[in-house]
């Protein structure tokens, strides 16, 4: 089969032949493999049909860039919706953050009345531990017309997941579609400061003979990183590996290490096209010069640019456009940018295997790894992809390559909690029903599929959380250190972080009577 002048995989003929059959389906491909094509037909067909579409997405950055591709194919049948903005809320097509369609199902399901399919990209986010209870709760609560195309990266327990969903969603057909062959094979390499590109056999063979002193008496461990990057950039040019994306782990990293480079990587005759195209971009989109945009344009004068949370949403674009005219040689960014986001490059590199993931420093999983290296290699440009992931060897020792590179990818696991912050975010819009999205959650699923009968398994936590919702139906809320009464809680709690602290709560449960707590 081919569409739009591709020839389509086994996988994807599959999942197109399944939309056709009005099921509900779960893609898995590995990033680059061209699950998303999958979505984009289900797109086509809707809109030839007369029926609604919604495509969800975890990022507001891959929402817009989503929201650009298929207003350039359907003009005003799209429309968009983010917490930044709403353009066209009642088109065909709707892009919006799965938050988004999450607090929709909540607050006006009768808005998905005409709604056939949602797309739910990037599904395995369902594993984020801030944020994945969203996808469970969409999943659950989404009304039962409406069909599921589900795309997800390549994880072991992607099974498990299928029958979950279909316990939930017994109204429709489910089907899980996996492929497990990338279409460009990567080429992993280690990169050591001091030392340059070095294989895992290498590092283990000086671990057995004991050699890492040889590495300090070559390396100063003191010296300016920017040496090493230059050196590793230079090797990436020489060896015809750019374009090339480089993951640091925060925007401040980003922003230096861009800054970092002296030296062009563009051809002269290259120079005055992008800066060129950058200024067009900036004049299209209303920015006006100032310090940042002064900054930028400096960098990708050089073909070099950063990108990341923290820009103007209308800066981003600029270089997300830059980008994939291949113009850019050298882009510095954070991890979302591998969430989705159709922008490969020829290699990718990491400047570290380890990041902070909001509690504490710890190694990448597996999974983070493959997904972002999923961005190396152009399909119909390059033969293979490049990966680089720079180590901090010997502090680092080969066995932890060895497990983040090429070890098993890490199953899915459900992020639904009963901490008093998700109740109380819940009861408004749920009511009673919350026993139903505690019962019905993945969570739940996999607790009885491992038969565990310990009462303090997810049994106690339903009466746990029973116990809770009694007391703060009644108490609503607790602020200064006062009970306040019935009527206040569920608009003054919705998007107010909560001030009370955990231990406040568990204070006062342990000093209301007990008569209170008869459910």
């Amino acid at each position: 089969m081919i569409y739009r002048g591709i020839t389509l995989d086994r996988f994807q003929e599959e999942a197109i032949g399944r939309i056709h059959e009005n099921a509900s389906i779960l893609v898995a491909a590995p990033t680059g493999a061209g699950k998303t094509l999958v979505a984009e037909y289900a797109v086509e067909k809707c809109i030839s049909e007369g029926k609604r579409i919604i495509y969800t997405a975890p990022i507001k950055a891959l929402s817009n860039q989503k929201y650009r591709d298929f207003t350039s194919l359907y003009g005003d049948r799209v429309g968009i919706k983010t917490g930044d903005v709403t353009i066209n809320p009642d088109a065909q097509v709707i892009l919006m953050t799965t938050e988004i369609f999450r607090n929709t199902i909540f607050e006006s399901p009768q808005a998905f009345q005409d709604v056939a399919y949602a797309i739910f990209d990037e599904i395995h986010f369902l594993d984020d531990i801030e944020r994945g209870t969203v996808w469970e709760e969409s999943i659950i609560f989404a009304p039962e017309h409406i069909r599921f195309i589900c795309l997800s990266a390549t994880v072991p327990n992607l099974d498990q997941i299928a029958h979950w969903i279909k316990q939930v969603r017994p109204e429709a057909d489910f089907h899980t579609i996996i492929e497990t062959e990338r279409p460009i094979p990567l080429h992993q390499h280690i990169y050591i400061p001091g030392m340059g590109v070095k294989r895992l056999k290498d590092l283990h063979e000086l671990e057995r003979a004991r050699r890492a002193h040889h590495y300090y008496a070559k390396v100063n461990q003191a010296q300016e990183s920017a040496k090493w990057r230059s050196s590793l950039i230079d090797h990436l040019k020489q060896q015809n590996r750019l374009p090339a994306i480089y993951f640091a782990f925060n925007r401040r990293e980003c922003e230096e290490f861009a800054s970092q480079i002296g030296h062009s990587l563009l051809e002269k005759q290259d120079r005055q096209e992008i800066l060129t195209l950058f200024d067009n971009l900036c004049a299209r989109f209303g920015i006006e010069p100032d310090a940042n945009s002064r900054h930028l344009r400096s960098m990708v004068g050089k073909g070099v640019a950063y990108h990341h949370a923290g820009l103007l949403p209308t800066l981003k674009e600029v270089i997300e456009r830059i980008f994939t005219t291949g113009k850019l040689k050298l882009i510095f960014v954070t991890e979302t940018f591998a969430l989705g986001i159709n922008m490969p490059a020829r290699s990718v590199v990491f400047n570290s295997l380890h990041k902070f993931d909001g509690k504490r420093v710890s190694f990448l999983r597996t999974r983070e790894h493959a997904q972002m290296s999923g961005r190396a290699g152009r399909r119909g440009l390059d033969k293979v992809g490049h990966v680089y992931s720079v180590g901090e060897w010997p502090h680092v020792r080969a066995s932890i390559y060895e497990r983040i590179l090429h070890g098993n990818v890490e199953p899915i696991r459900s992020q639904f909690n009963l901490s008093y912050a998700t109740l109380l975010t819940l009861w408004e819009h749920l009511g009673d029903k919350i026993y139903t999205a505690a019962e019905k959650s993945f969570s739940n699923f996999a607790s009885k599929k491992r038969k565990k009968k310990s009462p303090h398994g997810f049994a106690g936590k339903i009466a746990q959380m029973k116990k809770k919702l009694t007391v703060l139906r009644g108490l609503d809320y607790i602020q200064g250190g006062k009970l306040t009464r019935k009527g206040h809680f569920a608009k003054n709690l919705q998007g107010y972080e909560l001030q009370v602290s955990e231990l406040l709560f568990r204070g006062v449960l342990d000093k209301v009577p007990e008569h209170l707590l008869v459910m």
